[in-house]
């Protein structure tokens, strides 16, 4: 058989198998709006992000580049630190979009890819941490027509050691982002490894960190919230060293009904002479359960414990 019947022969033959679906071709091969030398899209500049109850809204600028074929939609990412979670895919070419079925109380940042008819482009820069809302939640404050984003980095002052706790402190940030200022996150860090921030729904810019390792070095930064979200770290303190708690003010003998936390509000309410808010209850419970680790019938729970037994009391600094 001549050639050119067998080249009409397996074209016919290949054609056939395309439209049924027993063979695929390479991306763009039979499509004439895709150039053969298209790649995938540049990356998009990152945007906003906005909590929502139980969703964000994340905007975006498109790429600079297609990659030589038109933009098709956008893959949205959203990370919990470094850990990447399920994608959401849009086919349309809005750069705000909605993503929904989010964890309530949890932060993240988010990531977007341009895809075009090539494949998914490059990753844009994370966004701005924020936290999303419950779905009880009340919904983040707006302005109509501002463009609102977390507070700027506060700027770090001193780092003071006490008693198995460290008071830190800082300067707001020159920008709310639009927003107020709610409160402050402070992270220890013993080395490079990060504790659990723990959360201030105050303004206020000195605050006692309790609860930590005495003997153990530490370091703190802080981040500034407002009703978008957490602002970027400030820079880090210098190292400080917490004490191990003084000699105690006295001792207590267990009794039935008993609990830390009963034990530190009638600590703290002697020593106020009136009624203490739970936040200077919790700050010294803190300290009680520390100065009575070695005390503990079990030490991943600190309010087992039994009437007759005795409790070290450490002093109140309040």
């Amino acid at each position: 058989m001549a050639s050119g019947n067998h080249h009409r022969i397996f074209t016919g033959m290949a054609l056939g198998l395309l439209a049924i679906g027993l063979v695929t071709t390479p991306q763009g091969l039979l499509d004439p709006a895709v150039s053969p030398t298209a790649t995938v899209p540049g990356a998009p500049t990152i945007g906003t992000a906005t909590p929502g109850k139980e969703q964000a809204t994340v905007s975006w600028t498109a790429p600079a580049s297609n990659g030589g074929s038109e933009i098709t939609g956008y893959l949205i990412t959203p990370f919990i630190g470094y850990d990447e979670q399920p994608s959401t895919r849009v086919s349309s070419a809005p750069t705000t979009q909605t993503v929904i079925g989010l964890s309530g109380g949890i932060r993240y940042r988010f990531r977007v890819k341009a895809i075009n008819a090539v494949g998914n482009g490059i990753y844009s820069k994370a966004s701005a941490v924020i936290t999303v809302l419950g779905n009880s939640a009340t919904a983040p404050e707006t302005t109509a027509g501002a463009d609102l984003t977390p507070p700027a980095a506060p700027t770090i002052g001193a780092a003071t050691a006490g008693e198995a706790s460290a008071t830190v402190s800082w300067t707001a940030p020159t920008s709310d982002g639009g927003s107020t200022i709610t409160g402050y996150a402070v992270t220890p860090y013993q080395g490079l490894s990060a504790e659990t921030p723990r959360t201030f729904a105050t303004t206020d810019t000195t605050q006692t960190i309790v609860g930590l390792t005495a003997g153990s070095a530490y370091r703190f930064r802080v981040q500034a919230i407002n009703g978008i979200g957490t602002g970027p770290y400030s820079q880090t303190s210098d190292e400080v060293t917490p004490a191990a708690v003084a000699d105690a003010k006295g001792e207590v003998i267990v009794e039935r009904g008993d609990s830390f936390w009963t034990l530190a509000a009638g600590v703290v309410e002697e020593k106020l002479g009136s009624e203490p808010t739970n936040r200077v209850i919790a700050d010294y419970w803190l300290i009680l359960i520390e100065a009575n680790r070695d005390r503990l019938v079990h030490p991943n729970n600190p309010d087992l414990i039994y009437p007759g037994q005795t409790l070290v009391l450490p002093p109140v600094g309040i």
